[in-house]
């Protein structure tokens, strides 16, 4: 019996010393802080999340911030945002990576009020945050992440499953769990802007200098604002009346019924026609039976000579 117990007992301590470090291990990982030491730098967002925007439940901010500007875009635009956000250092936030999993308190948002969870949720490795070297937030919808428990907690807490979606695919936007900003923040353009620490000074429009005579006139006819036409001939200065515009007279543009018509017309050479033919097989025919005429007389000439030569 001993025998038979003895491997009973060493299995079930086996599995019991299992089970209690795999619930050690869970509860260290539950109350790690999230640090730097755990993250490492990056600038790397999928395009196809980065271009859709999609808006994740109870997001704090609507499609996410997924850089520094956008983060200052949201804060500027929305009261709840710039409120969550006040010990947040904006100006030196950067995005960073996840190289382990953390559990950590979670923010989110119920129209326009901030809530914390009662329990942490589970952040994957992988995921991009936000930092500003103290401060963690995820991208993909702005909720702030802590290590300790937050007093602003409410009994209308949504289950941790819809805090604790997977990362974008169309398989949520096929199952309806997520859905599309329609008014995405600031992107790459914002990004591109730098932040300069001075204010460029203002440059007035650049207006071309009046005509003397003209700036005369506006001088004592013409209010303080007015507005000189472009492009008129002032003639005279006369002390008690207005002056006198006059537009120059352009010449008129002659018709084409004013033209003169010098144009020679061209006489068409005729085709040749039947009565040509003719002619041609008549001066044919006879020059024929001239030449065959002349054969036969020069044959009979020959002929004659050679009967007299006998």
């Amino acid at each position: 019996m001993n025998k038979v117990r003895l491997p009973v007992i060493i299995t079930l301590l086996a599995f019991a010393t299992a089970l209690g470090l795999r619930e050690a291990t869970h509860f260290v990982e539950r109350v790690r802080p999230l640090t730097l030491a755990v993250v490492r730098p990056s600038v790397e967002v999928p395009p196809v999340e980065r271009a859709l925007r999609p808006n994740y439940p109870y997001s704090v901010i609507p499609g996410g911030a997924y850089s520094a500007a956008e983060l200052r875009y949201s804060i500027a635009k929305d009261p709840v945002v710039r409120d969550h956000y006040a010990g947040f250092d904006f100006r030196s936030a950067r995005l960073v990576t996840l190289t382990n999993d953390r559990f950590q308190y979670v923010s989110f948002r119920l129209k326009n009020k901030v809530y914390w969870t009662h329990s942490k949720i589970r952040i994957p490795k992988g995921e991009i945050l936000l930092t500003d070297g103290v401060h963690f937030a995820r991208t993909r919808c702005g909720n702030r992440l802590c290590d300790t428990t937050q007093t602003e907690t409410t009994a209308a807490e949504p289950p941790l499953q819809a805090l604790s979606l997977p990362p974008f695919s169309f398989q949520l936007l096929l199952n309806h769990e997520i859905s599309l900003d329609p008014t995405p923040a600031l992107g790459d353009l914002a990004q591109t802007v730098p932040d300069l620490p001075f204010d460029l000074p203002r440059v007035a429009p650049y207006l071309p200098p009046a005509p003397p005579m003209a700036a005369a006139i506006a001088e004592n006819w013409l209010p303080v604002n007015a507005i000189l036409p472009p492009s008129p001939i002032w003639t005279g200065y006369p002390p008690t009346a207005p002056p006198v515009v006059t537009t120059p007279v352009s010449k008129p543009i002659p018709t084409l019924e004013a033209l003169p018509t010098t144009i020679t017309k061209i006489t068409e050479v005729p085709e040749p026609g039947s009565s040509s033919i003719y002619l041609f097989l008549v001066t044919f025919a006879v020059s024929l039976w001239l030449i065959t005429r002349w054969m036969r007389d020069d044959t009979k000439s020959e002929d004659h000579a050679t009967e007299d030569g006998n």
